[in-house]
């Protein structure tokens, strides 16, 4: 039986590690290369995936005091996806395929690793089986990284569109250069459209992190962790069970296209609060730490 050793980080050496390349915004140099991501359940930023229980010893637990919340979890950090191709959801069943018009979903660096890139004119993803778990009409949570091509028009993040009525179940977009969240509910028999907002500059090519929480009657919108005007819904939300959850498009017949690179979006029947947003931005669970605390590490 052999022993080997590599002193951290492993002197610039790419065997067995998670990735091909070294992630964006860490380097082996600087003694910040991103250790085992305890959410993804997966290593990242070129870690060994046997680290995990040191790392999970040095981090504690994930931000979430709940991990049950997290509906669907979609990295989007596959190299690339086909037409008809599938992006993997990393908590529940509820893996997304792409709808590309014969194109391929190209990837792109993130500030959490790979993003799929989305070109806005017909790339987006949608869930191809039952997705009840979507159909929330309670406690909510939406988060996803996000670079624009551009800050025209509307780019929809995440939206759920029930075309019976029709109208958004819940919708996160982009419209020029702020962040909106809109829902719609029937409140005397009349269909009334919320929309709560962070009105600040969105700035084309740079990543940044986007949420929107429904917390019993409240809505709110997030950028890079700061909350916007809170906004008061007031009737039923509406629920369906048969129309699906779209990534990158407001509805399958819709033109409100995403242009520009996504990574982590999230789906939570909970509403995070304001630290746990911000926890999330940072990476908690996956920090970037020092990796000096450990001289080495054995492979066998």
């Amino acid at each position: 039986m052999r022993t080997k050793k590599f002193h951290f980080p492993m002197a610039g050496k790419n065997e067995n590690f998670a990735a091909t390349t070294q992630p964006q915004f860490t380097s082996p140099s600087l003694s910040n290369v991103r250790p085992y991501d305890v959410l993804g359940n997966r290593a990242r930023g070129g870690q060994r995936p046997g680290l995990k229980p040191a790392y999970q010893q040095i981090l504690g637990s994930h931000f979430l005091e709940s991990p049950s919340d997290i509906v669907a979890l979609w990295h989007l950090d596959e190299y690339s996806v086909a037409d008809a191709g599938t992006v993997a959801d990393q908590e529940e069943s509820y893996d997304l395929t792409a709808e590309t018009n014969g194109g391929v979903l190209a990837s792109s660096n993130s500030p959490v690793g790979h993003a799929l890139v989305f070109d806005g004119t017909e790339d987006y993803l949608f869930s191809a089986t039952a997705d009840d778990d979507l159909n929330i009409t309670g406690d909510l949570t939406i988060m996803a990284w996000c670079r624009l091509d551009d800050v025209s028009g509307v780019k929809t993040i995440v939206s759920r569109y029930i075309t019976a009525i029709p109208i958004y179940q819940y919708q996160l977009h982009i419209l020029d250069d702020d962040i909106f969240c809109k829902v719609v509910t029937l409140d005397g028999g009349d269909y009334d459209e919320y929309s709560a907002s962070f009105i600040g500059k969105t700035y084309a090519n740079q990543w940044f992190h986007v949420a929107v929480t429904i917390d019993g009657t409240t809505m709110t919108c997030y950028k890079n962790g700061v909350a916007g005007t809170p906004v008061t819904i007031s009737g039923t939300r509406q629920s369906s069970a048969v129309n699906p959850t779209l990534v990158g498009n407001s509805e399958q017949v819709g033109d409100d296209f995403f242009g520009g690179a996504m990574a982590d979006v999230m789906i939570l029947d909970a509403a995070l609060s304001a630290s746990e947003i911000l926890a999330a931005m940072n990476g908690a669970g996956s920090p970037v730490i020092d990796m000096t605390q450990l001289e080495y590490i054995e492979v066998t």
